[in-house]
């Protein structure tokens, strides 16, 4: 029988084709790749993922609105599992995405911001 389990997943943002639709809620795609995770989603480590988001809550940073390529993105939502007795034939891994928040990239300092005075 299936269940859900937790599902967390943060890396940086590839592509975003998601529209709004109502207050911070959108339905699209977007594509992450995946650096770091939960037990649950630990398969996407290192890999490019797309996320399919139905009515998902997304939270912006400052300066993350229109997201962009390099933002870092965490996604936590839910993903199907079958019990440890259960036939692991059976059931292919449905991922919900429930909220997403978007960060933007951090700016690199310049070399006349980071360099010493003598």
């Amino acid at each position: 029988m299936p269940h859900d389990e937790a599902y967390i997943a943060s890396g940086i943002l590839v592509s975003w084709s998601a529209t709004e639709t109502g207050t911070r809620t959108f339905s699209g795609t977007i594509t992450v790749h995946v650096t770091k995770a939960n037990h649950h989603a630990a398969a996407a480590t290192g890999s490019d993922v797309t996320y399919t988001l139905s009515n998902t809550t997304v939270t912006f940073g400052e300066g993350a609105n229109p997201p962009t390529a390099g933002d870092s993105v965490k996604v936590i939502g839910r993903i199907s599992e079958l019990g440890k007795k259960c036939s692991q034939t059976s059931l292919a891994p449905q991922i919900t995405a429930r909220k997403l928040a978007v960060h933007a990239a951090k700016k690199e300092a310049t070399g006349s911001e980071s360099g010493s005075t003598q």
